[in-house]
């Protein structure tokens, strides 16, 4: 009876251990994509779109963050002294004719955007 006893005791421990993993990693990773497209002059069909990932990150807050940061260094790249849309949400601006638009999502990896 004793030696039962421990079994189930041993058997208890394992799965509220599992079940702690399972919930510390349940958030999983967050993974922040750009959206490059362009088009030949403005307010035209889209002609190219792309779709990359920048990293990865533990939680959604440092996603969003990461995502305001690039935001903001791609307009600077850029030299988006004429900025059409606020960041984070992304940038429109147009070079030689071409209206580019480049957009910043976080998204969880179980999700691929380009699907």
């Amino acid at each position: 009876m004793k030696s039962l006893l421990v079994k189930l005791g041993v058997l208890f421990i394992g799965l509220l251990i599992l079940g702690n993993a399972e919930v510390c990693g349940a958030e999983g990773i967050w993974v922040l994509w750009t959206r490059t497209t362009t088009t030949g002059r403005p307010s035209a069909p889209v002609a190219y779109e792309s779709w990359d990932i920048i990293n990865g990150f533990p939680s959604f807050k440092q996603c969003k963050e990461a995502l305001e940061l690039e935001c903001k260094d791609r307009a600077y790249a850029h030299r988006m002294d004429d900025l059409s849309n606020d960041c984070p949400g992304g940038i429109v601006f147009i070079r030689k004719g071409i209206e580019w638009m480049i957009y910043f999502k976080c998204l969880p990896d179980t999700i691929d955007p380009r699907k």
